[in-house]
């Protein structure tokens, strides 16, 4: 046999060459060919779990790691101890990356089943085809925890349950038992089928072992999405910020508002194309889990070792290092999870908008990422948008119709207080105060990073390059405020359809609410405005004191205490409290123009330049919706404050700030969070029903100004509450309340 390319080859005979490469003497020479790609080939087999959690509120760590160790694209849990309530939260907690689950309770303590699956899998199709199976003889495989020992000397139901499956054609393959000595978790088959393989018992989650096996399907591919992209960081700042100081926005700019807007939108849109063309690209979405350690990898490997060990013995010491493996890989996996998110947590620091982002990932619900069945997005888009638009425009069309019937009493102003009853006309805020250049800059740098496609330049970018456009941004700011105008290219904002819950039917176009996003510049524009605003209204006590959110001082943790605290010296003195939860429907969208330019003049005492730049902000608006990067056709906005904006909510609670009058009038206490209303009353026992006729004519008044003031209210998610101390003998006799011609 010869060995490479020398033409005097070393010829020696098969042994002595095997006894060369043996002995490590022998070493093949590198070819000269090129290293070939390996193509990757869909797997014909997919990898199918089976585990008894029992309970995956506390492991739901534990509990997915056969998806990332063991490679599964299926995990059925049985005894998974989920409730209706927390239920679909916890398990899409435990959701890797590219993962969805679905489950089913036991309406008693205890029970329940979850699936875990690639999110490529279409369950909806897979139970239509399930309910058929049988009628259809389509491939069969049954799996769970039938609390019915089968294996061996297996009791009287076990024996009976073996006749039964098999009267049925079925066969049951699992061989080793799950539980002690019991072989309770079964897979059944149907013989004849053949498309159950490598069916294996392996690590336990809790006092049942899992149960492993291949599935002679194709393998569900990984989920993947489309983005588009510019390479940021691949910019050459300096470069970047000289292409930028030769625009006519720096050299020569613009004198009115909307001229300077579109210098600054074109001119920096032409200058990031040529640094940092948009990219389009098709990415896999993986499991992360980025708290995996070298520890618990070698951990991983200790209690597979362990776990073979066991199984070749059936030694009690073996099971017993099997089962300490166990518990410390999951030990370490909980600590390096736990450490992971705590820095993650730390390193928010004071933005709320990170950490909220982080616990909405915690909770499951950035994984509602959902939209009905469709075959073109720009349809989609078009349903959505008409259907928003009508929603509206039907909710007004019923406000004004029953406006129309209510006695000729009251205008919507009824009960405002006037602003110049209590302060003289030099109070009044007529006109905005430019601001400096450090002003705006701080208003920019304590902003959050988010920017949208209506930005020409991403957020974060902008704030690397802020020496070199902070004099023309600033010039923006203090245009728009000093002119009295609002600029019309950024009054139009992006609309994306969001599911309201994971258990929603996602093709009910009902199901979703809207979320805007607006150009950031036109934030900047609109917190300019704000700190003007809300020390006018600070300064001249305008909002009432129980009026909570988008306020210093006035947040939902300081509401929550005001209550609690209320409601605990209420029972400490003997007596009851009811409370009455108001819920809003689309509060946001269906405020009047009109009356809210009234409001601010009248009410809060703005006037002049500064109410005009509030009827440029207002009207004119427009907005489109987007499906998969597809728009739909602009739609106009003749009602409403706009979504996602800094102004839109402070706006509202403006609207609604005089309920605190009528509340105040009946004797009512009232606590406002946003577009929620909450009336409590506090009440001896003995006097329940004169309390309960005040809270009445209360309600039928506050319903009353809803309706002038075109505010529609969700009578069926209303509720009542009452409180009291159960140390007391008299209890509060707990009748419902007439709200709106319904009974709460």
């Amino acid at each position: 046999m010869g060995f490479g390319n020398n033409p005097n080859k070393l010829c020696v005979n098969l042994a002595t060459y095997h006894i060369l490469r043996v002995c490590g003497l022998l070493r093949r020479p590198p070819t000269r060919r090129a290293k070939r790609k390996r193509k990757r080939r869909q797997t014909t087999m997919t990898r199918l779990g089976l585990a008894n959690a029992r309970s995956v509120n506390r492991k739901g760590t534990s509990v997915v790691e056969p998806i990332d160790s063991l490679h599964r694209d299926m995990l059925v849990i049985t005894e998974s101890w989920l409730t209706v309530g927390t239920g679909d939260q916890v398990i899409r907690e435990s959701c890797p990356e590219g993962f969805d689950a679905v489950h089913r309770p036991r309406p008693t303590t205890g029970g329940g089943i979850a699936l875990i699956y690639k999110n490529t899998i279409d369950v909806q199709r897979f139970g239509s085809l399930i309910s058929e199976v049988i009628t259809l003889r389509e491939k069969l495989v049954v799996l769970g925890d039938f609390n019915i020992h089968v294996g061996k000397n297996p009791d009287r139901p076990g024996e009976l349950f073996l006749d039964l499956i098999i009267f049925l054609g079925l066969v049951q393959l699992v061989q080793d038992p799950t539980r002690k000595s019991r072989l309770i978790d079964l897979l059944l088959t149907r013989e004849r089928d053949g498309i159950v393989t490598n069916v294996t018992v392996s690590q336990r989650l809790s006092d049942h072992d899992a149960v492993q096996c291949n599935l002679s399907v194709p393998n569900p591919h990984r989920p993947f999405k489309t983005v588009t992209f510019r390479s940021i960081k691949t910019i050459d700042i300096d470069a970047f910020s000289a292409d930028l100081l030769d625009l006519p926005l720096l050299r020569h700019p613009a004198s009115t508002l909307d001229e300077l807007v579109d210098q600054y939108d074109s001119g920096i849109r032409s200058v990031i194309d040529k640094h940092g063309p948009l990219r389009t690209k098709r990415i896999v979405l993986r499991q992360p889990a980025p708290w995996l350690t070298g520890a618990i990898r070698a951990a991983r490997c200790e209690l597979r070792h362990a776990e073979r060990t066991w199984k070749a013995t059936r030694l009690t010491i073996h099971e017993q290092m099997f089962e300490y493996r166990m518990e410390r890989r999951n030990y370490l996996l909980e600590r390096a999870k736990e450490s992971y998110f705590n820095t993650k947590v730390q390193d928010c620091g004071s933005d709320q908008r990170s950490l909220y982002k982080i616990v909405n990932s915690l909770s499951g619900k950035s994984l509602i990422k959902a939209l009905p069945k469709h075959s073109n997005p720009r349809e989609l888009a078009t349903d959505f948008a008409e259907f928003f638009r009508d929603k509206i425009a039907n909710s007004r069309m019923e406000l004004d119709a029953a406006a129309a019937l209510l006695p000729d009493v009251g205008p919507p102003d009824e009960w405002d207080e006037c602003f110049l009853s209590k302060h003289t006309e030099s109070d009044r805020l007529s006109c905005f105060e430019a601001l400096s250049t450090e002003a705006v800059k701080r208003i920019i740098l304590s902003s959050p990073s988010t920017s949208c496609c209506l930005d020409p330049l991403p957020t974060s970018l902008l704030k690397r390059i802020l020496p070199t456009l902070l004099t023309p941004l600033t010039s923006i700011v203090n245009l728009s405020l000093l002119s009295g105008r609002f600029p019309s290219a950024w009054k139009h904002a992006l609309i994306s359809p969001l599911l309201k819950k994971p258990s929603l039917d996602p093709n009910v176009l009902a199901h979703y609410r809207p979320i805007a996003f607006l150009p950031f510049v036109s934030k900047v524009i609109e917190r300019a405005t704000a700190l003007q605003l809300n020390e006018h209204l600070s300064t001249y006590t305008v909002l009432s004191p129980y009026q909570f959110a988008y306020r210093a001082g006035h947040s939902i943790e300081t509401l929550l205490l005001s209550v609690t605290n209320d409601l605990l010296l209420a029972s400490d003195e003997g007596d009851a409290s009811a409370i009455l939860f108001l819920d809003l429907s689309a509060a946001f969208d269906t405020i009047d123009h009109d009356i809210l330019l009234d409001r601010l003049e009248r009410h809060c005492g703005i006037t002049a330049n500064a109410l005009e730049w509030f009827s440029f902000y207002l009207k004119g608006r427009s907005h489109s919706m987007s499906v998969d990067g597809t728009q739909s056709s602009r739609t106009e906005l003749i009602w409403g404050v706009a979504q996602g904006s800094v102004l839109g909510a402070i706006l509202c609670i403006i609207y609604v700030n005089p309920l605190a009058a009528i509340a105040l009038f009946f004797g009512i206490h009232m606590n406002q969070y946003s577009d929620d209303t909450q009336l409590r009353h506090r009440f001896p026992v003995p006097l329940q029903s004169t309390a309960t006729d005040r809270l009445t004519a209360c309600v039928s008044a506050i319903l009353d100004w809803f309706l002038r003031n075109r505010v529609k209210t969700n009578v069926s998610k209303t509720e009542l509450l009452f409180a009291w101390s159960s140390f007391r003998r008299s209890k509060p006799v707990l009748d419902p309340l007439l709200v709106g011609g319904v009974k709460v």
